[in-house]
Formats: structure tokens, sequence, C-alpha cells
């Protein structure tokens, strides 16, 4: 479950972030000479990168927490 909503905001992010991304892209376009605003390429590998660490820095505090005892973590509450 926290894997999950972990993912789901990378997702938004992302979602709100690429489209965000492209345009800014294609403005640097004209304003700086041999920039590509239009490198799918490298916006593919971005968009997998950043799903990779979202991943990571979701998953590894789920599996650090689901070796706890629950009554031991009850217990301290």
């Amino acid at each position: 479950m926290v894997v999950q909503r972990g993912m789901a905001l990378g997702a938004i992010g992302l979602g709100l972030g690429a489209p965000a991304g492209v345009v800014l892209g294609r403005v640097l376009q004209h304003g700086v000479r041999g920039v590509s605003g239009s490198d799918a390429a490298s916006y593919a590998a971005a968009i997998a990168v950043l799903l990779g660490v979202t991943f990571a820095a979701s998953a590894f505090p789920a599996w650090r927490a689901s070796r706890i005892d629950p009554a031991f973590a009850l217990r301290d509450e």
C-alpha cells in the first residue's frame, strides 16, 4: 500500500511535469542554439529514471517497516 501510494504520487508529478518539460524545451530551443526541444529518448530515459527512484524511495521504507513486529510497534505508541 505504501509503494502504491508513492508510485501514484510519482506518476501524478511526472504527468504534470513532463508536459511542462516539453514546453520549456521548446522555449529553450528558440532561445539557445544547439538545444533540441523534442528529444523523445531523453524524455523517456528521464521518466524511467524518476520512476525507478520513486519506487526505491517508497519500497525501502515499506520493506523496513514490514520487518518490525506489530506488537512491538504498538507497545511503543
